[in-house]
């Protein structure tokens, strides 16, 4: 992944502002460029390339005109749900569990 650019992390701060905006429909490519005030869907494309490659947005469904999706802080871009903040080491004490997948382990029994 590369570092994002400016235009990168506006469209993907766009993205999520917009999702969460509209109760998580995925913003359509004139949504995002009206956002960043920008009027050419190539511009918004050539951000929304750099977005991609540095990982700050998803693509859904092609063929859809709403497919750009955000990844949502502390969430899995692949299944949404809540994973650890980057930099979070076990030996860290954890005090809420609120909103954490409780995954079965092998010989351990569930709480």
């Amino acid at each position: 992944m590369n570092a994002p650019t400016l235009g990168a992390r506006r469209l993907a701060d766009a993205v999520l502002r917009l999702y969460r905006e509209s109760g998580g429909l995925a913003p359509t490519l004139k949504q995002i460029g009206d956002a960043l005030g920008v009027t050419s869907t190539a511009t918004v494309l050539h951000h929304l390339g750099g977005a991609l490659e540095a990982g700050l947005v998803r693509r859904g469904p092609s063929g859809s005109a709403r497919s750009v999706l955000p990844i949502t802080p502390g969430r899995c871009p692949l299944c949404g749900t809540s994973v650890p903040p980057r930099g979070f080491t076990p030996e860290q004490e954890v005090t809420d569990l609120s909103g954490y997948a409780r995954l079965p382990i092998p010989g351990i029994p569930p709480l």
